[in-house]
């Protein structure tokens, strides 16, 4: 995926209170990828720098990694104490709704946003100079934060498309609902949740619950896994999104290949009585058939499945 990772926080609701912290980035379709999940008492240093040391355990520092958040201090500690190789951008919409409450101009918000995402530095420059013409305090303000932080023209990593954290709060609305709730419950939402954009959980009738994987031909039944057509769990999961079971089954069980395995001929065996003559010492040889001793008792007819034997 890109490589910039878009993270947020929201508080929650419940008797106990706390933050929520979350990471996630976009896959090739545009659409969110969550990355991580904490749950912390407040939103300080201490509670990024624990995040940022978690999430690095499966995306560790590097060049060639970029985060876009809004401008809380904490998260700029986090970054620099955990995530020093990196780069870090500020949040577009978050730095427009900061220009409009603390610079009351009409338009104002308008041209920092232009500016914002200008891909040139001479368009950066037409649009800033609005920004000054408007504002010279804003045009100050925005200077002092540093033009490689905000705008996509002078920005020292790669940004993409992503200039603002949206990834990051459309999956905290996603979670709204579950902001009320305690942490177990809330971890147990957002599993949820996940699986059913990713995979599916299939319950069957005795209350087991299976995991079904059709891109990977897997359910945690192990039979899919195994064998290589559909368990009944995988079945259920393949009808639900209208895909045809012969997709997820091996190359061997299909049709194509059954009849290839009987497109040989079976011929007759020909004569070669003829076809190598014998050597005369062979030839003289009077060949019988070996003496056999033939058992005791009628001969079985069916042969005895050995202990544990199952098809």
């Amino acid at each position: 995926m890109r490589r910039v990772i878009g993270i947020d926080s929201t508080h929650l609701k419940g008797k106990y209170g706390g933050c929520m912290l979350t990471a996630s980035c976009q896959d090739a379709n545009f659409q969110i990828f969550p990355l991580a999940f904490g749950v912390v008492d407040r939103e300080n240093d201490t509670a990024w720098e624990w995040f940022f040391r978690g999430l690095s355990s499966a995306i560790p520092d590097s060049e060639t990694l970029t985060f876009v958040s809004d401008r809380h201090s904490s998260i700029y500690t986090g970054l620099r104490r955990v995530y020093p190789k990196s780069h870090h951008g500020a949040c577009t919409v978050h730095q427009q709704r900061n220009i409009t409450s603390s610079f009351k101009k009409k338009l104002l918000a308008f041209h920092v946003s232009r500016a914002a995402r200008a891909y040139r530095i001479c368009d950066f420059h037409t649009y800033f100079n609005e920004v000054i013409k408007l504002d010279p305090a804003c045009g100050a303000y925005l200077e002092t934060i540093g033009f490689s932080h905000w705008t996509r023209a002078y920005f020292l990593g790669n940004r993409y498309n992503v200039m603002i954290s949206n990834v990051a709060e459309s999956l905290n609305s996603v979670l709204k609902e579950a902001r009320e709730l305690p942490v177990i419950p809330l971890g147990e939402f957002i599993r949820t949740t996940l699986i059913s954009w990713f995979e599916y959980q299939v319950q069957s009738n005795s209350g087991g619950n299976y995991h079904v994987n059709l891109g990977k031909w897997s359910c945690t039944c192990r039979a899919f896994d195994m064998l290589y057509y559909p368990c009944p769990h995988a079945i259920s999961a393949a009808v639900t999104e209208d895909i045809t079971l012969q997709s997820i089954m091996a190359p061997e069980y299909s049709v194509d290949n059954w009849r290839q395995s009987y497109k040989a001929s079976i011929k007759p065996v020909p004569d070669v009585s003829n076809a190598y003559p014998l050597p005369a010492s062979i030839a003289s040889l009077d060949l019988q058939p070996p003496f056999t001793r033939r058992p005791p008792g009628r001969p079985k007819k069916k042969r005895i499945a050995s202990r544990g034997e199952l098809w």
